[in-house]
């Protein structure tokens, strides 16, 4: 894989944000997703973590 993007999820339980960087030299380039995918997102990762039996985050 080349390129591997890191996703961070704030406000999860609420209305969620999701966030990522692109694969660039510049740490301060942020890709900030709707609010439809950033939903998506924070519902993805609750279904992972129950599928491995652990409390809601």
């Amino acid at each position: 894989m080349p390129f591997v993007n890191e996703l961070a999820i704030y406000n999860g339980s609420t209305t969620p944000v999701s966030v990522s960087t692109p694969p660039t030299e510049d740490p301060n380039e942020v890709i900030q997703y709707n609010e439809k995918t950033s939903t998506m997102h924070a519902k993805a990762f609750v279904d992972v973590w129950k599928k491995y039996k652990r409390t809601k985050p």
